[in-house]
């Protein structure tokens, strides 16, 4: 599959998400997709799973969005660097809404079937940083310098 149309794939996967269309994010999912969230250490399997971990980022932070993408084209794969932004209007697991804005950093790496599906996901991010910048952890003391 040519890199470009790889990369039109998940162009159009963020901007669904990001619109709060989860059914057209999940349009070039394979049934068998495996997705893990390295941060909490979930393994989502199959389309219907992977498409309602989204939704539950969408109903933590109804207005999530990407920022500042930037890809790497590595065969069969791609990488995806972004700063995911939102304002918690919505419980984030078993955590209350703060109403509070993140913003943080994560790489996302997709691999393609022969079919031009997204057949793997794997998410990076800074799970202690969305937490404290939420205000469900404490800010660290900065150690003596």
């Amino acid at each position: 599959m040519m890199g470009s149309r790889k990369l039109e794939i998940l162009q159009e996967h963020y901007e669904a998400f990001d619109r709060g269309d989860m059914e057209r994010a999940a349009r070039f999912f394979s049934k068998t997709i495996t997705y893990k969230d390295q941060a909490r250490g979930l393994t989502f399997t199959g389309a219907g799973q992977v498409q309602a971990a989204l939704s539950e980022w969408k109903r933590s932070f109804s207005d999530a969005r990407h920022t500042d993408l930037a890809h790497i084209d590595a065969g069969d794969s791609m990488v995806f660097r972004s700063v995911g932004r939102g304002t918690n209007d919505g419980p984030l697991g078993d955590l209350p809404p703060t109403g509070r804005t993140v913003s943080f950093p994560v790489c996302e790496v997709w691999e393609f079937d022969g079919d031009g599906r997204i057949a793997r996901g794997e998410v990076y991010y800074d799970q202690l940083s969305v937490l404290t910048q939420l205000g469900h952890v404490p800010a660290a003391e900065p150690v003596g310098l």
